[in-house]
């Protein structure tokens, strides 16, 4: 969602509902049932909207946030459609409590619940999208952060640390390469990823070659088959480009980890012999 698209669907969820309050507030005013002047009363109402917006995006977004990085990666965007969908409906449940009186129709509440559920979209996928702009930055961050606790649990040695925190990387870069707010979205990009890039790049007889080898999909666009391209955020051949770099600044990752084993290896044997 552009810029200029979100401000419009922005726009339209605060004249929608600023239309409702207005003919509502006509309708009251002509039963002598409405107590402030109609101008104070959307003045008011507004200011209230606009803070209704700034907390579902604030909910929004910190949630979001937990469900990319969290420490166990599950089935994200299916947490992100509940995530979205009860966050959507605490929001109309707090709107229509403030508007009750109004005498809103059927048809009005659907419009109006349309109008919250594509602002609701949208910051989710303004979120993301800048998200898969960093998607490298933030692969980094979660192998650093997963490959140390793995190393000072002392559950691992450094080479399967390594390749987990590493699975876990290439599962956050399947995440961020796609917007799937649909039920009904179905893709394999994380098989393809897994197929393509970690198991080759796992080998090390494959290492050198796997750049070469690695062709995504055979498919001259940098796309998914199985999603459209606005909802396309990093296709085949960027996620390629994006892992030989990962895979090159974790490589130093790991080689100071070995270098300071060796270290206080070689210090423990020169202490064991005095």
């Amino acid at each position: 969602m552009t810029n200029k698209h979100k401000i419009r669907v922005r726009r339209k969820l605060q004249f929608d509902i600023v239309s409702v309050v207005t003919s509502s507030c006509e309708v009251l005013i002509n039963h002598v049932l409405c107590s402030l002047p109609p101008i104070d009363y959307l003045r008011r109402f507004s200011d209230g909207l606009v803070a209704l917006q700034e907390k579902l995006k604030e909910a929004l977004t910190g949630s979001i946030e937990k469900e990319l990085f969290g420490e166990v990666i599950i089935d994200t965007w299916r947490s992100i459609r509940e995530l979205l969908r009860n966050e959507v409906e605490s929001t109309v449940f707090r709107l229509f409590t403030a508007l009750t009186g109004l005498g809103i129709d059927g048809d009005t509440r659907e419009k109006m619940i349309e109008s919250v559920g594509d602002y609701a979209k949208g910051v989710v996928e303004e979120k993301v999208r800048g998200e898969a702009k960093s998607v490298l930055m933030r692969m980094k961050m979660c192998f650093e952060r997963r490959f140390v606790n793995r190393l000072f649990i002392g559950k691992d040695d450094i080479p399967t640390a390594a390749k987990s925190a590493r699975g876990y990387s290439l599962e956050l870069l399947s995440i961020l390469a796609a917007i799937r707010l649909n039920e009904d979205d179905i893709d394999d990009i994380k098989e393809i990823l897994e197929a393509e890039l970690f198991v080759s790049s796992s080998n090390s007889a494959a290492n050198e070659s796997s750049s070469v080898e690695f062709d995504p999909l055979h498919i001259a666009p940098d796309s998914w088959e199985q999603i459209p391209s606005c909802r396309t955020l990093i296709g085949p051949r960027s996620c390629k480009t994006v892992w030989d770099q990962f895979m090159q600044e974790t490589e130093i990752i790991i080689s100071k980890a070995l270098e300071q084993v060796c270290t206080m290896f070689n210090i423990f044997l020169k202490i064991s012999q005095l």
